[in-house]
């Protein structure tokens, strides 16, 4: 199983490539990396942006630019050798090993599997098979973006989470106000 990291490009609510910025003592796709390395035989990010090659992995331009997480998850599965594939987003810091390790536990359940958190679907974070590019690539060419939309035409695994008290394991940074909001949960995460 291959793991991919969409890294993306400029976010419109950051005006930066959020990827790189800090949070804590890392850069933001380092918990991404942290978080599944030991999960996948081979680690790629989805960027165009050459500052990413700092980290040691292989870094794969989308198919067609400009599509967001729908084109990355597109060019992923096009890119890689292997039918599963983990994919997550860069701005997710706290999934933790737990998570990945219950994901992983149902890769063959069908040909996604992603969490299903209380009524809302957690696509940036979940295994997806090659079989589905058919699909997939349909929607594209229909210029159906929307994530979810996409999916209710997969065969697809929702995996019911419920969040115990405290933070939301899929939280993602998406705006400067979200790094202060969770700056005191970064602390508590401790990656040697």
């Amino acid at each position: 199983m291959n793991g991919y990291i969409l890294a993306g490009g400029k976010s419109s609510r950051m005006g930066l490539d959020k990827g790189l910025l800090y949070f804590g003592q890392k850069q933001l796709v380092e918990y991404a990396i942290h978080s599944i390395q030991n999960h996948v035989d081979q680690l790629f990010i989805i960027t165009k942006n050459k500052e990413y090659e700092k980290f040691g992995f292989t870094l794969i331009e989308d198919i067609t630019p400009n599509l967001g997480p729908a084109g990355g998850i597109f060019t992923a599965l096009n890119h890689s050798e292997t039918e599963k594939n983990l994919i997550i987003g860069c701005d997710m810091p706290f999934i933790s090993d737990d998570l990945i390790q219950q994901l992983i536990a149902q890769k063959n359940v069908s040909s996604i599997s992603i969490f299903k958190n209380n009524t809302f679907i957690e696509p940036l974070f979940g295994i997806y098979s090659k079989s589905i590019i058919p699909i997939w690539k349909d929607c594209l060419d229909q210029n159906i973006l929307k994530l979810e939309i996409i999916l209710s035409k997969c065969p697809t695994n929702y995996i019911s989470f419920f969040p115990k008290t405290g933070m939301n394991p899929f939280a993602n940074i998406n705006s400067k106000e979200d790094i202060e909001k969770y700056a005191i949960q970064i602390k508590k995460l401790s990656y040697d």
